[in-house]
């Protein structure tokens, strides 16, 4: 009798290794795309319960970089939720201004049994393929890396930490150093604040609940301000000779580590 987990691993690995997706090596069942030496793409799948005796599972993907606090395929896709997405979250992220809450709820969480099962597995992997994967795409570069994260979480935050916030583990997924390797760091802060004034103006028009007139025009007054308070938390790191010694010589040094866990894995880094 076949496993959910070889299920999928032949299903969707057919699909995705002439892509150039590898199983790695872990106990969880991911499949990685390496891109260059800095940027990986992530796609695997976890059981999700909602009724006794009922088999649910959800399909994840995501993008990270080797400038993250560390790199964690070792774990499991459940504990890796705070960056990976299902195909809900890809759909709603890429496409704001729709709303039908039958299709959204067709993306994900798919019931199953031991009949079923192969057809459920191809059925998700035909919507993975339709949402996920055309995002993950479009991270190639350290620039449309910090669009992706814009866009589809988890949102890059400039912290004040001493130490880089290396010692807090809610912090092992913010992927905010690539804004200092970035040289469009004020014209992608900008696209993403229009983007969401934007999203935010469009819900204003259709009246969704809690969006004003009146938010949008503060919004739209504070624009220039905000841009200001993230061009400042940016330049903090920069213009000071020492700290900018200091941040470049933690982001080689995770560029290292990660590349090591790569290594790990099998992957060819």
């Amino acid at each position: 009798m076949s496993t959910l987990n070889k299920v999928f691993l032949d299903v969707f690995g057919e699909a995705l290794t002439p892509l150039g997706f590898k199983r790695i090596k872990s106990k969880y069942p991911y499949f990685v795309r390496l891109i260059g030496d800095e940027i990986i793409h992530v796609i695997t799948f976890k059981k999700t319960y909602h009724c006794p005796n009922e088999n649910w599972l959800n399909i994840l993907g995501g993008v990270a970089t080797v400038y993250r606090q560390r790199i964690t395929l070792s774990e499991s896709p459940k504990d890796n939720t705070d960056w990976l997405n299902d195909n809900l979250k890809f759909h709603e992220n890429s496409y704001p201004l729709e709303f039908d809450p039958v299709f959204r709820g067709s993306l994900f969480n798919f019931k199953y049994n031991e009949s079923t099962m192969v057809d459920i597995v191809k059925h998700s992997l035909k919507i993975t393929e339709k949402f996920m994967l055309p995002a993950l795409n479009t991270a190639v570069n350290i620039d449309s890396c910090i669009e992706y994260f814009h866009v589809y979480s988890p949102f890059p935050f400039i912290r004040d930490y001493e130490n880089f916030g290396n010692d807090i583990d809610g912090e092992y997924c913010n992927e905010w150093l690539l804004y200092m390797l970035t040289e469009n760091y004020i014209e992608l802060k900008e696209r993403n604040m229009k983007r969401h004034n934007s999203i935010y103006a469009h819900n204003v028009k259709i009246g969704k609940h809690e969006h004003t007139q009146e938010e949008l025009e503060n919004r739209l007054k504070r624009y220039d301000e905000v841009k200001l308070r993230e061009i400042a938390k940016r330049d903090k790191y920069i213009d000071d000779p020492q700290l900018y010694d200091k941040t470049l010589a933690e982001i080689e040094h995770r560029k290292a580590t990660n590349i090591e866990i790569l290594k790990s894995y099998g992957l060819d880094v």
